[in-house]
């Protein structure tokens, strides 16, 4: 199948797929059973390590975010912030899944059948634009080891400079 057609038809499906606010909606269990004890375990193994790296985050935020606004790259989108908030919305995504996997439902097989179209995807353009990414990716480092006022940025980019010889 060529790319064109390809695309075409991933269109057809985007707009199959409804587009409702997932915070809008509620979760129905749709008749099927889950197993509960099953899925804290396979939560409290995925999702444990990220409410310690979250917290993590949460403590060194101010200083990470003072050395961005030294190198001139703080934006708000930069901003590493996760509120209570955030956090919620994120823990509850993930039980989302892990719930519609483990029911495999048509919207799971969905997910996980774009999620590999997404990993292929990338792994091709990576492939495809190696050479020039490898160059680009020296370049910055190039220009920030010398340039950003931040000296963890410069710091930083020494350090991972020499893995652009590989």
């Amino acid at each position: 199948m060529n790319h064109q057609l390809l695309l075409e038809a991933m269109d057809d499906v985007l707009n199959n797929i409804s587009a409702d606010d997932p915070l809008d909606t509620q979760l129905d269990s749709d008749g099927k059973d889950v197993d509960e004890d099953a899925l804290l375990k396979e939560l409290n193994s995925l999702y444990t390590p990220i409410l310690i790296q979250q917290s993590l985050e949460k403590d060194i935020s101010a200083k990470s975010n003072a050395e961005s606004a030294l190198g001139g790259t703080l934006t708000e989108r930069s901003i590493i912030a996760f509120d209570d908030e955030a956090r919620m919305a994120q823990l509850i995504a993930v039980c989302a899944k892990l719930i519609a996997k483990q029911k495999n439902t048509a919207a799971w097989q969905e997910f996980e059948k774009a999620a590999a179209i997404k990993r292929q995807s990338e792994l091709n353009i990576q492939k495809e634009e190696n050479e020039a990414a490898k160059t680009l990716a020296q370049k910055y480092l190039v220009m920030v080891s010398t340039t950003n006022l931040s000296s963890t940025a410069r710091d930083a980019a020494k350090d991972l400079l020499p893995q652009t010889q590989h």
